[in-house]
């Protein structure tokens, strides 16, 4: 029977080794978000309740018109991150349902995105430094 042989099929080193460097990599990323979330919080509590807020939803548009306006040189990238962004909750939202290829190319995605908004930081921190 089928079913008893996958009952009895023992996990390799191989795979556990993955599965533990993977669970590492995970608690690191929940780690540094849970970190710098709650210290943004802390900091600029007042800034983090409203970008949490409905009220900030319903302002989005007005505030990326905005930030086009006065970044013109930046709004490129901006709203390309966005629109990333946006395109990639569902399947984040769904990350176990995807198939392995699905999970891989999301995660090359991501980490492309990552680097999109490094290179948003760094022109904020040129732009306001």
């Amino acid at each position: 029977m089928p079913g008893e042989e996958e009952k009895k099929r023992k996990i390799t080193k191989e795979e556990v080794k993955s599965l533990v460097e993977m669970l590492r990599y995970l608690m690191d990323a929940y780690g540094f978000f849970a970190e710098k979330l709650g210290e943004i919080q802390k900091s600029h509590k007042e800034s983090y309740d409203f970008i949490f807020s409905l009220e900030a939803t319903e302002k989005l548009p007005e505030v990326l018109s905005e930030m086009v306006e006065k970044f013109p040189e930046a709004s490129k990238l901006y709203t390309s991150i966005l629109i990333r962004m946006t395109g990639y909750m569902p399947k984040i939202n769904s990350l176990m349902t995807l198939s392995a290829d699905e999970k891989i190319e999301l995660g090359r995605n991501l980490k492309a995105l990552a680097e999109d908004l490094s290179e948003l930081h760094n022109w904020i921190e040129k732009k306001v430094g």
